[in-house]
């Protein structure tokens, strides 16, 4: 049985119009998920004592460039630091840093 060029070009067509939707349904997956924001936890940062203004500033404005959203700034004699919303995978490389004490979860609300 031999298929005829009507046949032929309606094969074609029909299998290019179903490589072109599962293109599009891929590529706007993709989209959706490069999209996604990371879930965020709150925690709070305590800074060690003796941390210089400065490189207190530095460490805020790196959070912040991170996407971190820092809700509370403590700079007092009791206690320096941040009460932060960011996401979970910050917290290691941030408890490395030698000017913070401990990363702990905020646990206020």
């Amino acid at each position: 049985m031999s298929l005829r060029k009507r046949d032929k070009f309606a094969i074609f067509v029909l299998l290019s119009i179903l490589t072109f939707a599962v293109v599009c349904i891929m590529t706007m997956n993709d989209d959706l998920i490069a999209n996604e924001k990371p879930r965020t936890v709150k925690y709070i940062v305590k800074l060690k004592q003796d941390i210089s203004a400065e490189d207190m500033e530095n460490l805020r404005l790196n959070l912040v460039g991170l996407g971190a959203n820092i809700y509370k700034v403590y700079n007092s004699v009791i206690m320096k630091g941040f009460a932060v919303e960011m996401p979970q995978e910050f917290v290691g490389a941030l408890s490395e840093d030698k000017n913070v004490e401990l990363v702990e979860p905020d646990q206020t609300g």
